[in-house]
C-alpha cells in the first residue's frame, strides 16, 4: 500500500509569510516523505474561501487541484512558486469544502484503490461549516455551484464530510498554528475519520518536522475494527487490537487512555512492541462505565502518548487517536402503537406496533424481542445508527425517492447491499450506482449474530421504500433496558429536558433556569421573559417576543452556538466560555448587550436588519476572535484582549455606525476590515488613519501603547 499525500494549502492573506518558507523547502519535504515510503507521491491543492462578502473577495476561490500526485520535486516546487496570496476576508476559510473536493476528485488527484490516502491541510484560520452560507444546501458533488464558483451552495456539514472521508479511506491531518489547535482537535473528533493535529510555528518554519509528524500520526499504528467503526454498550467490554505498521530497530513503548475516563476506562494501557513482535496484534481492554442516566451515543477516543524508543523513526511521534462510540443501556421506551420522529440523537426501545424514525445523528435503537415494530428513515437518518434485536418480527424500511427506486428491479436490490457476517454491518448503495461511498449511501450496524443468506430486500408497492427483513432465528436478546421517562424523543420538551423545542409559558416567564445539554434546542415565547438563565452545551436558538435581563452561559469543553432572534433583547449577558463560541445577534432591537469571552475562539455576528441600541460591549477572549457587523450599532465597545492572536473586526458598511465604535487592545496581528479597506496595526499608528476612522465614529486604542 503506497503512501499518497495530498497537501491542501491555505492561500488566504494571513498565510503570506508561511508560503515564503514553504517554497524553499519543498524538495526536502518530498525527500522526507520518500524516506519513509520509497513509493510515496505528493499532490498539491489550494483553497481560500467563497469569493463573496463577508466570506472572501473577488479573486478568492473555494478549491483548486494545482498538481496531481507526483514524486517530481521540481514540479512541486514550481507549483508553490506560482502561488499568489489572496484575501479570505472574514477570518474563517473553506477548509471543509477543500477536503470535500479532494475526497470527490479521486481521478483528478490520481489516487488508486490500494493507496494509503493522507491529506495534510495547512492553515492558520478557523473553518466555515454548514449553515454559515444558508440558502442552497451543498449537494456533495465535484462541481462548485454558482457564479463565481462555489458561491451558489452552502459549506458541507461536518458529519457528512466525516462519512465521506471514512468511506473513501482518507486520513485528515491538520497542520495548524497554536491558537487553532483546540479547534481542529475538536474537528478531528467530530469527523471521526482518524488523523490528528500537528502544530505549525507562526511562520511555518518548522514545516518539515510537521510533515514528518503528520505522516507518522497517520500511519504509526494499525488496528482492527468493523467497517462502521467501533461501538459497544456502557455495560460491555471491548478488546481493541493494535500493532505497529513498520519494524523498529529497538523497543517502542507508549500508553493508551480514553478521552473521558468517566465514561470508559482502560485498565492497563501500557504497551511495548519490539523488533520481533511489531507486527503481532496486542489487545487493549476498554471497559464501559455503567450509570443510571439516559444518554445519547457518546463519541469517544483512545488517545496515545508519544512513542518512546531509541529508534529515531519512532521516538517522539504521537500516533493518531482511535475513535469509538459508547451506547447507552438505559433506553427511553417508545409507547406501544405510537409513531415518533426524532429530531436529535436518541436511545430508544420500541414496543408493540410502535414506529420510529431516527435523527440524522447516531441513534441507538432496540427492537422488541417478540412484538412487531418498525424503523423507517432515509439513508442519512439511518447512517451510523446502532440497532439491537433486529428479528423476524421487525420491519426496517429505507426511504428512497420514487423516481430513483422505480428504475430498480426487486431482484437487483440485493447486489446493492453489503453485509458483514456476524454482528452485521449493513452498507447500502442507496443511489444504485454500484459505488458504496457516495454521500447518498449509508452504513449502520445490527448488533447480534446474523446469517447473510437470511436477509431479504423488497420494494414497496408505491416505489418509495426498500423493506429489509430477516427470516432467520431471532438473535440472542440484549439485556432489558432500565426504564426512564419519555423525554424528548420527538423533539417536544419541557424546560427540564435536553433537546427539541422549549415553549416558555407565561406562568414560567420569570426567573427560569434552563440547562441545555443536547444537540439543538429552540427556545421561544409569545410573552415577555425576564431573568432567564440558560447554560448552553451545543446549539440554542431563541425567538419570539421580549427577553429582559437574560443570561446565557456557553459551556466550556464544547463548541456552543447561540442565535438570538427575539423582537427585543434588553440588558442581556452572554458569557462565552466554550472552546469555540459562535454568537449571532439577529434581534430587531438588542439593547445594552454584554458579551464576555474567555480562552476559546469567539465569533460574534450582528446580522443585517438588527440594531444594537444603548451601550453594548464585547470583551473578546485570548484567542483568534472575530466580530462581523452587518447590522446597525449605536454605541459598542470591543476589547480585543491582551493577547497576540489574530483578531478581526469586519464592518460591511461604515454608515451602520450611528454613534461610536471603540476598539481597544488592538494588537499587532489584528485587522479591521471596513468595507473594502483593511487597516493593520501599522496603519493605526498613523495620524491620517486615526483621523479617517474617527470621522466615521471609530476610535482605536492600540495594545502596547
Amino acid at each position: 500500500m503506497a503512501l499518497k499525500v495530498v497537501f491542501a494549502q491555505d492561500l488566504s492573506g494571513s498565510f503570506g509569510d508561511d508560503i515564503a518558507n514553504v517554497r524553499t523547502i519543498v524538495p526536502e519535504i518530498v525527500s522526507e516523505i520518500r524516506s519513509y515510503d520509497a513509493g510515496a507521491e505528493l499532490a498539491i491543492t489550494s483553497f481560500v474561501d467563497k469569493p463573496l462578502s463577508p466570506f472572501g473577495s473577488l479573486g478568492d476561490y473555494v478549491y483548486n487541484t494545482d498538481i496531481a500526485l507526483t514524486s517530481n520535486a521540481e514540479l512541486l516546487t514550481s507549483t508553490y512558486n506560482g502561488f499568489a496570496i489572496r484575501s479570505g476576508a472574514d477570518g474563517d476559510e473553506a477548509q471543509l469544502e477543500a477536503l470535500l473536493q479532494i475526497a470527490l476528485r479521486e481521478t483528478e488527484i490520481g489516487w488508486s484503490n490500494n493507496d494509503q490516502r493522507v491529506v495534510v491541510l495547512f492553515t492558520d484560520a478557523g473553518f466555515h461549516e454548514e449553515g454559515d452560507h444558508p440558502g442552497t444546501t451543498n449537494n456533495y458533488d465535484d462541481i462548485l455551484d454558482g457564479i463565481p464558483a462555489g458561491t451558489g451552495e452552502d459549506y458541507p456539514a461536518i458529519a457528512d464530510l466525516g462519512f465521506l472521508l471514512r468511506q473513501k479511506k482518507i486520513t485528515p491531518i491538520f497542520a495548524v498554528t497554536e491558537p487553532n489547535k483546540t479547534t481542529y482537535e475538536s474537528l478531528i473528533t467530530d469527523l471521526s475519520a482518524g488523523g490528528g493535529v500537528v502544530t505549525l510555528s507562526s511562520d511555518s518554519s518548522n514545516i518539515i518536522e510537521s510533515v514528518k509528524n503528520a505522516v507518522r500520526k497517520s500511519s504509526g499504528l494499525e488496528h482492527l475494527s468493523p467497517l462502521s467503526g467501533i461501538s459497544f454498550r456502557e455495560d460491555e467490554t471491548y478488546n481493541l487490537r493494535i500493532r505497529l505498521n513498520q519494524q523498529p530497530t529497538s523497543d517502542v513503548t507508549f500508553t493508551a487512555q480514553t478521552s473521558n475516563t468517566q465514561q470508559a476506562k482502560i485498565i492497563d494501557g501500557s504497551l511495548t512492541f519490539t523488533a520481533d513482535n511489531w507486527n503481532q496484534y496486542q489487545t487493549i481492554e476498554i471497559n464501559g462505565i455503567d450509570d443510571a442516566e439516559t444518554e445519547v451515543n457518546q463519541k469517544l477516543s483512545i488517545d496515545f502518548s508519544a512513542f518512546r524508543s531509541t529508534d529515531t523513526n519512532f521516538n517522539g511521534y504521537t500516533p493518531a487517536s482511535i475513535f469509538f462510540t459508547l451506547t447507552d443501556n438505559e433506553l427511553t421506551p417508545v409507547r406501544a402503537g405510537s409513531t415518533i420522529k426524532a429530531t436529535t440523537a436518541s436511545s430508544v426501545e420500541l414496543n408493540k406496533n410502535s414506529t420510529f424514525t431516527p435523527s440524522e445523528e447516531s441513534d441507538t435503537i432496540k427492537f422488541s424481542s417478540s412484538e412487531a415494530a418498525t424503523v423507517k428513515g432515509t439513508p442519512k437518518e439511518l447512517r451510523d445508527d446502532i440497532i439491537y434485536n433486529f428479528n423476524n418480527n421487525s420491519d426496517l424500511n429505507v426511504l428512497i425517492p420514487k423516481e430513483t427506486l422505480s428504475l430498480i428491479q426487486t431482484t437487483d436490490l440485493s447486489r446493492h447491499f453489503k453485509i458483514t457476517q456476524g454482528s452485521s454491518v449493513i452498507q447500502f448503495d442507496a443511489n444504485f450506482d454500484n459505488d458504496f461511498s457516495d454521500i447518498e449511501d449509508t452504513i449502520f450496524t445490527l448488533k447480534g449474530k446474523y446469517k447473510k443468506k437470511k436477509f431479504s430486500f423488497e420494494k414497496s408497492d408505491d416505489n418509495q421504500k426498500v423493506e429489509i427483513s430477516y427470516t432467520g432465528a431471532s438473535p440472542r436478546p440484549t439485556p432489558a433496558p432500565t426504564d426512564s421517562p419519555d423525554n424528548c424523543i420527538a423533539g417536544l420538551c419541557s424546560t427540564s429536558h435536553k433537546n427539541g423545542i422549549i415553549e416558555i409559558k407565561e406562568s414560567e416567564a420569570k426567573n427560569l433556569n434552563i440547562k441545555h445539554e443536547g444537540s439543538t434546542t429552540k427556545l421561544s415565547s409569545k410573552s415577555t421573559v425576564s431573568n432567564l438563565n440558560a447554560t448552553i452545551k451545543k446549539h440554542i436558538i431563541t425567538n419570539g417576543d421580549t427577553f429582559i435581563k437574560s443570561t446565557f452561559k456557553l459551556s466550556p469543553k464544547s463548541k456552543p452556538t447561540l442565535t438570538i432572534r427575539n423582537t427585543l433583547l434588553s440588558k442581556c449577558k452572554i458569557k462565552a466560555a466554550g472552546k469555540e463560541n459562535k454568537i449571532t445577534l439577529s434581534s430587531e432591537i438588542a439593547h445594552s448587550t454584554k458579551i464576555t469571552g474567555d480562552k476559546g475562539k469567539d465569533t460574534v455576528y450582528i446580522t443585517e436588519g438588527s440594531t444594537l441600541t444603548g451601550s453594548s460591549t464585547a470583551s473578546l477572549g485570548s484567542n483568534a476572535d472575530q466580530v462581523i457587523i452587518d447590522g446597525i450599532i449605536h454605541r459598542l465597545k470591543i476589547n480585543n484582549g491582551s493577547d497576540n492572536s489574530k483578531d478581526m473586526i469586519k464592518i460591511s458598511n461604515s454608515e451602520n455606525i450611528k454613534n461610536k465604535l471603540t476598539i481597544s487592545h488592538f494588537g499587532k496581528e489584528d485587522r479591521l476590515i471596513l468595507e473594502d479597506n483593511v487597516f493593520l496595526y501599522s496603519d493605526m499608528e498613523t495620524q491620517a488613519a486615526k483621523k479617517e476612522l474617527k470621522e466615521l465614529g471609530i476610535v482605536i486604542d492600540l495594545l502596547d501603547k
